[in-house]
């Protein structure tokens, strides 16, 4: 009996937990408040708190003493714009916005994510970027060869996966193909879109609003990207924290490859464009899979997008289209790949409508493909294909 009793306490006490999760689930649209009550007892309860504030701690000692070893935020952006050519529509991005590189960071929280350790026979680099108008740091990850490098010399490919930040388990696509150009005696540089991957960000940071500094947990905003639209960014865009991993050290490590291509999956591509315009004629290739959709192709699509993709600052700046004509123009030879039924991004009635248009205008050096998929990803052989200049 007095099993029966204790048996019937702790169900007691598990259906009470369980009821409370489900109210904060039920809340998490109507109010915040109750998710954020459960989330803080959790952390309290599991030591999540006395970690984030370990790691904000870690987060703003590492930013000081870059700071310190430099002499201050000076003018690294301007050099990044003097080594963009006059026409590039994205060197006025570089206009403001000061930031610091450290192109070998000890500090890299995210450095062992669980993705990164299957390449544990292959020697890491880390890279971080702080910005003078915010602690948000974005980060860069290059992947070194283990092998002796090709017969055209050692390459290297950036690679973006997009909103998942790292690829998953049932993602193998992406571990096959980075794989493959790491055992061709290519390197590889992961770089991520904000809060997620090697930027994931769960401690507060400060950023400089356009009405004054202010603190905020990214993680609190469920990772918004629309958050980046209150930052004040002078001159310059938001889109910066996006493309700025790539960009920078794209320039940093040039001297030391025969070529860079760019691939882009899903939000990966979106911010690739951008990506892709600033590197034109640095880049060999550049291929963007499911995240690429002029405005007025969205409409037609399963997906609307996020702020990097209508902002409206951003789009009167340039639209996609203008972007693809630039790159066309350039020698990186740009391939966009679709899925005809992709089950998140882009898939037909629109990507056949962009690529009708992109034939109308009769573009060189633009390659259009559309896979029949309902797969969210990419075919690993055709991508290798085509960085290796055998494919569409």
């Amino acid at each position: 009996m007095t099993f029966l009793k204790i048996a019937l306490r702790i169900s007691g006490i598990a259906l009470l937990v369980l009821l409370v999760y489900v109210w904060g689930a039920y809340s998490h649209y109507r109010n915040a408040a109750p998710v954020r009550f459960i989330k803080a007892l959790h952390d309290d309860y599991s030591g999540k708190a006395e970690r984030k504030l370990n790691l904000q701690a870690d987060a703003r000692a590492a930013r000081a003493l870059l700071i310190s070893r430099t002499g201050g935020f000076g003018k690294a952006h301007e050099q990044v714009a003097a080594a963009l050519d006059a026409g590039n529509s994205q060197r006025d991005l570089y206009s403001d916005m000061a930031f610091l590189a450290d192109f070998d960071s000890a500090f890299c929280p995210n450095g062992s994510a669980k993705f990164l350790t299957r390449f544990q026979r292959h020697e890491k680099t880390c890279t971080r970027i702080e910005y003078e108008n915010t602690d948000y740091k974005t980060y860069a990850m290059i992947i070194r060869a283990a092998g002796a490098q090709g017969a055209g010399g050692k390459g290297l490919l950036i690679y973006n996966h997009g909103h998942g930040g790292m690829p998953k388990k049932d993602e193998p696509f992406a571990e096959r193909l980075l794989r493959r150009v790491l055992d061709q005696g290519n390197d590889v540089m992961i770089v991520n879109m904000p809060f997620t991957g090697l930027d994931a960000t769960d401690y507060r940071i400060r950023a400089k609003t356009w009405d004054g500094w202010a603190e905020f947990n990214p993680l609190d905003m469920r990772n918004s990207h629309n958050v980046f639209e209150l930052f004040d960014t002078g001159s310059s865009h938001f889109i910066r924290y996006f493309i700025d991993n790539a960009v920078v050290n794209a320039l940093h490590v040039r001297p030391h490859y025969a070529k860079i291509d760019y691939l882009g999956f899903s939000g990966g591509a979106t911010s690739g464009l951008y990506t892709c315009t600033a590197l034109k004629d640095i880049l060999s290739k550049c291929i963007l899979v499911a995240g690429v959709m002029p405005a007025k192709f969205r409409l037609d699509s399963q997906s609307a997008g996020d702020a990097e993709q209508l902002s409206s600052s951003l789009l009167k700046r340039h639209g996609v289209i203008e972007l693809v004509t630039e790159i066309s123009h350039s020698s990186t030879a740009l391939t966009l790949v679709y899925n005809s039924a992709d089950s998140c991004c882009f898939g037909n009635p629109a990507a056949r409508a962009f690529k009708e248009e992109i034939a109308g205008r009769k573009l060189a050096n633009v390659g259009f493909v559309i896979r029949d998929s309902d797969v969210h990803g990419y075919d690993p052989d055709a991508i290798s294909g085509i960085i290796e200049g055998t494919g569409p």
